[in-house]
């Protein structure tokens, strides 16, 4: 049993495979020291691939202070990956009554759905049922939301909220 928890704990990005959720061939974690090159290199990519939209100056601060070990206790990082390649990320803290999701940006299929699965659990985690706030503008944002059963806020606004119902429902997808 020692064996498998070892080969299990050295599988683990960050030696503890408690904090990491890995979908066919997708792992998210939370961003820890070791992601630091990825999530710059990521946030090269996401200029290339958004350009003006792209999050890149969040995903370098994010490596900033972890690199220097002073991030914001109140803002968790999670970082999706394909292989040792960072696709995703998303900064999330506990809002009123849910947990808001202030930015998320992925460059590959499927992993903005990951992404909120995965804050999804982590609203419930924090005792807020799985419900999410979150604001989507692009295209691709508000397409998500609609796909995952958020719920537009205020007529007008792009404020999203995702209801415990919908986030059990969420999260039985594959």
């Amino acid at each position: 049993m020692l064996v498998l928890a070892r080969a299990i704990a050295e599988a683990s990005r960050d030696g503890n495979p408690a904090n990491e959720v890995t979908t066919a061939g997708n792992t998210i974690s939370q961003l820890g020291k070791s992601d630091v090159q990825s999530l710059i290199q990521f946030g090269d990519e996401t200029i290339s691939i958004n350009g003006s939209n792209s999050f890149a100056g969040t995903w370098y601060g994010a490596a900033n202070e972890i690199a220097q070990g002073v991030s914001d206790p109140n803002i968790t990082t999670f970082v999706s990956r394909t292989g040792d390649r960072i696709v995703g990320a998303m900064q999330v803290f506990n809002g009123n009554n849910a947990l808001h999701v202030s930015v998320m940006e992925s460059i590959e299929s499927g992993t903005g759905t990951r992404l909120m699965q995965t804050a999804a659990q982590e609203s419930i985690k924090r005792g807020f049922g799985g419900q999410l706030t979150f604001n989507a503008v692009t295209k691709d944002g508000i397409r998500l939301a609609e796909k995952i059963g958020a719920t537009l806020i205020h007529a007008g606004s792009h404020s999203y909220r995702l209801t415990e119902e919908a986030a059990k429902a969420l999260l039985n997808q594959p």
